[in-house]
């Protein structure tokens, strides 16, 4: 058995460079080690079989569409859990139309309207996350990223690890 056939896939918004160094120095400054076993993301879906061609192909067409802006509008604190959340329109038109190609292969929580958002922190306990939200909302001002494409990452037992990118046009 390859590596290909036992392995689920993890969809995400593949984001500018330098945005992506923001939000992993984010992530390894507040998510706790231990439990670190990603970058930071923008997850699309959750978990996809690896061997259906429709999913593959929604994904080459996706790169179609042209890089878009997207505002990262607050900082949300929910218990033990930070993270960027995100406004997109055509974030949403994305997702909304992934799914719809998705809609036999999709688990119930890839079915529910997206909400993008990108996790700094999670597994933390009440107070240290509500200590980071405090410290991050002091500077925060929203500001704009931009969405360059999509990864596609195989997930076994913790571990990520990057299949493809279908890079969207410039």
């Amino acid at each position: 058995m390859n590596l290909l056939q036992k392995n689920t896939l993890i969809i995400t918004l593949k984001i500018d460079d330098e945005s992506q160094v923001f939000f992993n120095a984010q992530r390894k400054a507040y998510f706790p080690a231990y439990a670190n076993f990603a970058e930071a993301h923008l997850t699309l879906f959750h978990k996809l079989p690896n061997d259906n061609k429709l999913i593959f192909e929604t994904l080459e067409n996706s790169m179609n569409i042209k890089a878009f802006k997207m505002l990262v509008k607050s900082i949300i604190n929910n218990k033990n859990f930070i993270a960027y959340e995100i406004d997109s329109e055509v974030l949403q038109n994305l997702h909304n139309n992934m799914q719809i190609d998705f809609a036999n292969y999709i688990n119930k929580k890839d079915k529910e309207i997206l909400w993008p958002h990108i996790t700094i922190q999670n597994k933390a306990t009440v107070y240290k996350a509500q200590k980071t939200h405090q410290k991050l909302l002091e500077t925060f001002i929203p500001f704009n990223i931009t969405a360059i494409g999509i990864s596609v990452w195989y997930y076994n037992k913790k571990c990520w690890q990057k299949f493809k990118d279908y890079l969207f046009l410039n």
